[in-house]
């Protein structure tokens, strides 16, 4: 805009509103030029303003012009003065705008330039500080870093290396860096793959300054400037000397394991998780029967019993995924169908992040499973051996007993028929004869139990009555130069102990003390309350604090070493000559003690004779029983139901109907299973209790009770048997049945059970 002025202005001066010259004076040429003022001037043609414009140099020789016309206006002046001005404010504000612009120019420009300053500043801290960021993190470094010129010369050598070469920077800097090989041809290896490559890595032998040489993994290549051209190299290594002799030392322990676990005997080998062979040593494979190839990467289940192989593979691993660890004895059969049996130990193994696996030992047991059954089957022989052997000992005893007995009974009835006209006689002898038929029931009973294979049953049992009996048949068994003595406490407690088992342990410390006495001495049987506590019980290890009855059996015979009587209770160990004993005798006593709780302990010496100390827990509570056992007295109890009395035996069936309907029963009867059948289904619905005998010809008493139920299922039948081992503690009552009466059993025995059925119950 002022520039537009400034040009207006200039043309207005350059171009006159009324003719021709320079209106200002203006000097032009070096002549200096005067503007004519107009005048007015009378008598002229013009009457107005007439302006002539007129420029004439001014000279002070020329006479003065006369009058003329002036060459402007006053108004044409200021207007042309006002334009000067204007273009000359023009210039000076255009000026001015000029030099604002030009000085904003350069500011900028040294923005610029201080800007530009400002970076290289900053790039220059940056790639120092990089530089030094390298520099420290090269010394920093655990491994040795070398770099070199193109002429092989050392120019950096960081802290690791001069620790581990021994030498400092100062005496190693401008060094051939071949000083530091071992090996020449090392050093040209290197070389020449590098230049062939730009880059080695490999294992190289280094020298110290101080000789030694170590093992190091180098790590180089070349350094290469902007344009390409080779300015150097650079190279990282790390001493594994201790490494390498580490990897020695592993290859060497493969190697033993590898040998040993070829060599050994017992087999190993290992699974993974599914049960896929991953390795096995020649033992395992030979017991399969094929090569190594031939079982690494199959499955387990392969190599077992078919054709359930999957199924234990399975429980197998089950197993181990449960408890971690599986133990046992398998059965393999192998290519030729031979059955072998191996004991096998399983551990799982787990290796994190690799996946566990199972690692097996095991060891061929085929022999010593067959030896163990052939020892079953002798030591089952021996046993029953021994036992037949101690029934023939007890044999001549017992029937000297039953004799006697048969004689007391034969003798009170032909008393009763003597004197049959005083009662209270008769009564006399009819009890004696009850307790002598009683004690020819217990010795049934004890026959019978010995002659049956069955466990023993525990009932309370008055200890000193069990010696008495015993010493009375040993009595009639033994030498006569051996002395028999009793020593009995006579508030003895009871304990829970089966009665034929006690037997057996004290006949066969009997029989044990009569061959230590062949020339005949004393046995003493002493038996007394103790109290075991702290004290005491420290002797008797393993058991519990509280009431015992102790037995000792003590005998005046030779006695033992030390080394016999620390093995007395071996099975099969013995003293006596090839088929005089069998071994057997002292273990079952032992094994008797243990299953009632008991502890037993020997005690001997050469010359002076042993004693064997058994410790038998009491019942908490005591009651004194008599020297003999007590004949249960016949209830008083009475009824008036119905019973139906099967039994194959008349007279027993007699006896029971005649003490039954004294007490008022109602008796029905009947011989057999089928006629007892008859007989409830035609008055079943009067007949409130069955005592049916298990032991009779026919369909029997098993079957017989099958039907009852099967007519009325809530019928109450008590069995009857002469056989324990068909007894409630036995196991063997029959279903359905509701008790049982041991034969011969007590008349008052029969009345109490059949009260206790009748007065059950009867289920909903």
């Amino acid at each position: 805009m002022l520039s537009a002025f400034f040009l207006s202005g200039f043309l207005f001066l350059s171009f006159p509103c009324h003719g021709a010259g320079n209106p200002l004076g203006i000097n032009a040429g070096g002549q200096t030029y005067r503007t004519v003022t107009p005048e007015s001037s009378s008598g002229t043609a013009n009457s107005g303003l007439a302006v002539n414009n007129q420029v004439a140099p001014l000279r002070s020789s020329d006479p003065q012009p006369s009058s003329s016309p002036p060459l402007y206006t006053f108004f044409e002046f200021w207007l042309i003065v006002v334009a000067l001005a204007g273009s000359l404010i023009a210039l000076i504000v255009a000026v001015l705008f000029w030099n604002g612009a030009l000085r904003e120019a350069v500011k900028a420009r040294n923005r610029d330039m201080e800007r530009e300053r400002t970076h290289r500043l900053k790039a220059e801290l940056k790639a120092e500080k990089a530089n030094g960021y390298a520099r420290n993190l090269i010394q920093a470094s655990l491994d040795m870093i070398v770099s070199v010129d193109p002429e092989g010369r050392i120019l950096e050598f960081n802290q690791a290396a001069q620790d581990t070469f021994g030498y400092r920077l100062d005496e190693i800097r401008g060094q051939d860096v071949r000083r530091l090989y071992a090996q020449e041809k090392e050093a040209d290896l290197v070389m020449e793959q590098l230049e062939r490559s730009g880059q080695f890595m490999g294992e190289i032998t280094n020298l110290k300054k101080n000789g030694d040489r170590f093992t190091a993994l180098l790590s180089a290549a070349l350094i290469h400037d902007g344009s390409g051209t080779v300015t150097g190299s650079v190279g990282t290594s790390r001493d594994i000397t201790e490494r390498k002799k580490a990897e020695e030392a592993r290859l060497e322990s493969e190697r033993l394991y590898r040998e040993l676990f070829n060599s050994i005997g017992d087999l190993v080998f290992s699974l993974d998780s599914e049960g896929v062979v991953l390795a096995a040593n020649p033992a395992a494979t030979s017991l399969i029967g094929l090569s190594q190839d031939q079982v690494v990467g199959r499955c387990l289940a392969e190599f077992l019993t078919p054709p359930d192989g999957v199924d234990q593979l399975t429980r197998y691993l089950d197993r181990l995924k449960t408890d971690g660890w599986v133990e046992g004895v398998y059965k393999q059969v192998g290519p030729t169908g031979s059955a072998r049996y191996i004991e096998v130990k399983s551990t799982k193994v787990h290796r994190r992040p690799a996946p566990p696996y199972i690692s097996v030992s095991g060891r061929d047991i085929t022999d010593r499973v067959r030896t163990q059954r052939e020892i079953n089957r002798i030591r089952e022989q021996l046993l029953q051996s021994q036992k037949m052997e101690a029934i023939g000992t007890l044999a001549s005893g017992i029937a000297h007993d039953f004799n006697n007995i048969l004689q007391a009974v034969s003798g009170y009835i032909q008393l009763m028929m003597v004197r049959g006209d005083s009662p209270e006689e008769n009564t006399r002898y009819l009890e004696a004869m009850a307790r002598k038929v009683e004690r020819a029931a217990d010795l049934v009973r004890r026959l019978l139990t010995f002659s049956r294979k069955v466990e023993p049953d525990l009932k309370p049992m008055d200890l000193g009555w069990e010696i008495m009996e015993t010493i009375q048949i040993l009595e009639r068994t033994l030498p006569k130069m051996i002395t028999l003595e009793a020593a009995l406490a006579d508030d003895l407690w009871l304990v829970q102990g089966d009665a034929s088992q006690m037997e057996q342990v004290l006949f066969n410390l009997a029989t044990n003390a009569k061959d230590a006495m062949p020339e005949g001495g004393r046995l003493t049987f002493r038996a007394e309350n103790v109290r075991l506590n702290g004290a005491v019980q420290d002797d008797v290890l393993g058991l519990e604090t509280g009431p015992y009855v102790l037995l000792t059996v003590t005998d005046t015979g030779v006695g033992m070493t030390r080394e016999i009587r620390e093995r007395v209770f071996e099975p099969f160990f013995t003293t006596k000559d090839e088929g005089e004993g069998t071994g057997l005798g002292l273990p079952s006593v032992y094994g008797i003690v243990q299953t009632h709780g008991g502890h037993i302990r020997c005690e001997s010496s050469p010359g002076r004779g042993t004693s064997f100390i058994i410790h038998l827990p009491a019942l908490p509570d005591q009651a004194e029983t008599g020297d003999e056992a007590p004949v249960n007295p016949i209830t008083t109890s009475r009824g008036q139901e119905t019973i139906l009395l099967v039994d194959d035996d008349e007279s027993i069936i007699e006896v029971a109907a005649e003490i039954l309907e004294s007490r008022g029963y109602k008796i029905m009867r009947a011989q057999s299973g089928e006629e007892a059948l008859e007989v409830f289904r035609e008055r079943g619905a009067d007949i409130d209790l069955v005592i049916l005998d298990l032991g009779m010809p026919g369909m029997g008493g098993r079957q017989c009770l099958t039907h009852l139920l099967a007519l009325d299922a809530n019928v109450k039948v008590i069995i009857s048997s002469g056989y324990q081992a068909e007894s409630p503690t036995m196991g063997g009552l029959p279903e359905g049945a509701r008790g049982f009466i041991g034969k011969p059993y007590h008349l008052g025995d029969m009345l109490s059970q059949v009260r206790t059925v009748l007065d059950e119950a009867k289920p909903s």
